[in-house]
């Protein structure tokens, strides 16, 4: 009847809610188990089991975090080796993780997260070029619009250091990111001095003029440690 359907209609949002609540504790679930994983191993064995709708900005790049963390500590030989053994599916958490960051929403932190672990995990220095080209150029992408709105000095610093480290050309990343860390005095006071140091570093690896056009680029360059600090030079008595 025309009343039992409204009432079907009204009770529809309280399912999507409950749907969605119940998502929601899957996701935080299925993260603070990528958290405590204790090996690399460990942590693809998890990712093989897992739903693709776990697939989130903050699942992923806690994963790819975390997955950087374990194999950095392993050493090169072991990153080799891992990531030789292990191509296939990490082929497919490559594929799927550019497909989410091209096709989601996602927030600027959390697709650092994904770059930074990726860099920290030797996945870009290793085999599967398609892949991790697919990867960079889509993050770079997607993250230069956010960095201004969603700035953080841990987070642009990390952003440029992932990407140089990679040797990724990314010249609309790294001017937004010089632009926004320019804009305001505060900005350049809330940089820490690892912050500083690896602005400078990446932007030095990186830097080219056809890339970097504005002055802001090049103040990181010609800034005596005062400025870079933002200090106010004593004058001499």
């Amino acid at each position: 009847s025309a009343g039992s359907h409204q009432r079907t209609e009204r009770r529809l949002p309280l399912v999507r809610s409950y749907q969605t609540s119940v998502r929601g504790a899957e996701v935080r679930a299925f993260s603070a188990e990528i958290s405590q994983s204790s090996s690399a191993e460990e942590l693809l064995n998890l990712y093989a089991r897992r739903s693709s709708s776990m697939n989130t900005d903050v699942t992923l790049g806690n994963l790819w975090n975390k997955l950087g963390r374990h194999l950095e500590r392993g050493g090169e030989g072991t990153q080799r080796r891992f990531l030789r053994e292990r191509q296939a599916v990490l082929q497919q958490l490559l594929q799927e993780t550019t497909h989410h960051c091209a096709h989601a929403k996602c927030d600027a932190r959390g697709l650092v997260n994904i770059v930074h672990g990726a860099v920290k995990s030797g996945m870009l220095r290793g085999e599967l070029a398609r892949e991790r080209q697919l990867l960079c150029d889509t993050v770079s992408g997607v993250l230069a619009p956010l960095v201004d709105s969603q700035y953080h000095p841990q987070m642009v610093a990390n952003a440029c250091w992932s990407f140089a480290k990679a040797q990724h050309n990314a010249p609309t990343l790294f001017t937004a990111v010089s632009a926004a860390v320019c804009r305001e005095p505060t900005r350049l006071a809330s940089l820490r001095p690892q912050d500083i140091a690896n602005l400078c570093w990446s932007f030095a690896r990186s830097y080219s003029v056809a890339c970097f056009p504005t002055p802001c680029a090049t103040w990181f360059f010609v800034s005596p440690p005062s400025a870079m600090c933002h200090e106010t030079p004593r004058r001499a008595s």
